[in-house]
């Protein structure tokens, strides 16, 4: 009777270094990242000759030769190691089954080297303050297989080819078709970019934030030449006069401009390309856009949870909204969600979700949650806008300011409470849909999320004293996705619990019962 064999040691796996290249990278980098210093010693040290200049360009190049040359990584069977630093050597492992997603990098300098960078998300703690493990850089046809053997893990060892078997021997063996290597299907294309939805661009808030922050710093720069307009053009004098209006209004219609010039770049340049795809065995979502620099974001749909419309109020009167995933666990992307689509028509959004989810969940309709939360969105919105009103009432019945502003409030803010009071409440609603919890909200910031009830590990019922005497309470269900919770604003008391025992059938049968 022969002995099983004895399987031998599994080889240890060596370590390898990053992509040559970057030796030209680095070196760049640094300089780059000295650049303030650099300018610091250009005018100090025009005085003491060229040394200080040539020793703050040669020290940044030799620490990043050095960074290539102390960056190592290696993949064994069960867990990726990444070593880094000169001075101070780093060590960062995690297990493959950890890994949450793979984003795949490529800035200009990179992309002109046919380099990437690779950042894996393992979702754990003890590397938060790295963010994950960061591998810049590799080739991207490396990278491409790196993210395909973390996200779709097998049997084999990295760098070590499968067994094959051995012919037979002799003459038979010319007989032995060789089987051809089956093609790998492409992708299913789910979503691509079309540039027409660049005219959502300026509804976002994207480019009120570039053109603030351009505003700012033409601000700072008139400031330092001893420009004020205000005082030049004797504005400070005819605050209070109406006058003033048409400059104000000219100054406003520039910022709109520029928040729509803004913006429209801004979108493009990001989303430039934007294709979402799905691997033919269902197994990972892959989203690639960016202008000048690329990025592919991989993740496993075992670890979606659910999808979610974002719907300012720009977009939603204008028809469009954007598509996030839900991920379960960490992830490259802040708040636990990647971008599936971007700001688009609302068809495009809903389309992107079902077949994300697997349904039409988002389109079903909700379920409203009665008169008290109707008269308590009213009551918050008109007092939010009689407070400002009032005040500007009294200021101008002290002669502190002029009428205008007063009447102006009462005219415009009263109705506008009224309004967005009654939209704030037409928003709410919550419906059970093909084993998902769909919630909508919100009116300025309008969202509208489907969450897996598989995702949900627990229920929170908050209620303030306002909300107790209307009968009413915030359904909290505590998940691992998205933004680690989802609320339900508003809803009546008894149907809270009703609603989370429905979607997590057992949960709360003890709390019940007693």
């Amino acid at each position: 009777m022969t002995e099983p064999p004895v399987p031998g040691p599994v080889p240890e796996q060596p370590w390898r270094r990053l992509d040559t290249k970057m030796l030209l990278v680095h070196p760049v980098q640094q300089v780059l990242r000295f650049l303030p210093v650099l300018v610091g010693l250009l005018v100090v040290g025009g005085s003491r000759g060229t040394w200080w200049q040539a020793a703050g360009v040669v020290v940044p190049i030799l620490l990043g030769v050095a960074t290539y040359f102390s960056t190592r990584f290696r993949i064994t069977p069960d867990q990726l190691e990444l070593r880094r630093g000169l001075v101070q050597r780093t060590t960062l492992s995690a297990r493959l089954d950890r890994v949450r997603s793979v984003e795949v990098t490529a800035p200009l300098i990179h992309r002109l080297l046919g380099l990437t960078q690779v950042r894996i998300s393992t979702g754990s703690a003890a590397v938060t303050g790295d963010d994950g493990f960061a591998l810049d850089g590799l080739a991207a046809s490396e990278a491409r297989e790196l993210r395909a053997l973390l996200l779709h893990r097998s049997e084999a060892v990295p760098d070590q080819p499968a067994a094959v078997a051995a012919p037979p021997a002799g003459d038979a063996a010319a007989d032995v078709p060789v089987p051809p290597t089956p093609a790998a299907e492409p992708d299913e294309v789910l979503l691509r970019f079309d540039p027409r939805w660049a005219r959502f661009a300026p509804l976002t808030a994207s480019g009120a934030v570039i053109a603030s922050a351009v505003a700012a710093i033409g601000s700072q720069g008139m400031d330092a030449l001893g420009i004020d307009p205000v005082t030049d053009l004797g504005l400070d004098e005819r605050l209070g006069d109406v006058r003033v209006l048409p400059l104000v209004g000219v100054g406003l219609l520039v910022f709109l401009v520029l928040t729509a010039v803004s913006g429209v770049l801004g979108y493009l340049v990001t989303n430039w390309g934007f294709t979402l795809t799905r691997d033919r065995q269902g197994r990972s979502l892959q989203v690639r856009r960016g202008l000048t620099t690329t990025s592919e974001t991989s993740v496993e749909i075992a670890r979606v949870r659910g999808a979610r419309l974002t719907e300012p109020i720009g977009l939603r009167l204008t028809g469009a909204a954007g598509t996030e995933a839900l991920l379960a666990g960490g992830s490259v992307l802040s708040g636990g969600t990647a971008t599936v689509a971007p700001a688009a028509p609302r068809a495009v959004a809903l389309a992107t979700a079902a077949r994300v989810l697997g349904h039409r969940g988002l389109e079903a309709p909700l379920r409203p949650h009665g008169p008290a939360a109707r008269r308590r969105r009213l009551l918050r919105a008109v007092v939010g806008a009689a407070v400002p009103t009032a005040a500007l009432v009294v200021a101008a019945a002290l002669d502190r300011l002029p009428w205008w502003p007063a009447v102006t409030a009462v005219v415009v803010l009263l109705p506008l409470g009224v309004a967005l009071g009654t939209d704030r409440y037409r928003r709410l609603g919550h419906a059970l849909v093909e084993d998902h919890l769909v919630v909508r909200w919100g009116t300025v910031s309008g969202r509208h999320v489907a969450l897996h009830t598989g995702g949900i590990i627990g229920w929170n019922l908050r209620q303030t004293w306002f909300q107790r005497r209307a009968g009413l309470a915030t359904l909290v269900a505590t998940t691992a996705a998205g933004g680690q919770s989802l609320e339900v604003l508003d809803v009546p008391a008894d149907l809270a619990v009703a609603l989370a025992d429905a979607a997590t059938p057992g949960l709360l049968t003890p709390f019940l019962a007693a």
